[in-house]
């Protein structure tokens, strides 16, 4: 049985996807506040927020596993930085520029690095 089917490793599937949505939502909010009308309303905000999270719970499932937290990282920012860039363009009135959404993920890239060594040591003990 892999451990992700387990209590204990569906209860750090939502820890990880709780952390991601608080972290997400604290730095894009933060942001928005030291930049106003980064976004346009709350919405396209935590539009993004979740975007990130639902792909970033599925990445950590699927790839983080397979190239380790590191590699998962460099590669997942690319992602961060097209989510980021992408997501609020749907809302007229936001602000989100290239360079705005790649400072946001490196504002980011820490709480992922931490979430990554805590799905790896609970869901992937043995590297697999």
């Amino acid at each position: 049985m892999h451990v992700q089917n387990t209590p204990q490793g569906k209860m750090v599937i939502v820890t990880n996807a709780l952390y991601k949505l608080a972290g997400y939502a604290s730095v894009l909010l933060i942001a928005d506040v030291l930049v106003p009308g980064l976004y346009s309303s709350l919405v396209p905000l935590f539009a993004t927020v979740l975007v990130l999270t639902g792909v970033g719970v599925i990445a950590d499932l699927v790839i983080l596993p397979l190239l380790g937290n590191v590699l998962s990282l460099l590669i997942g920012a690319q992602g961060f930085v097209l989510i980021l860039y992408v997501t609020p363009l749907l809302w007229p009135g936001s602000t989100v520029t290239l360079t705005r959404a790649i400072v946001l993920a490196l504002c980011m890239a820490p709480l992922e690095f931490a979430l990554h060594r805590y799905v790896l040591r609970w869901l992937f003990p043995d590297g697999s």
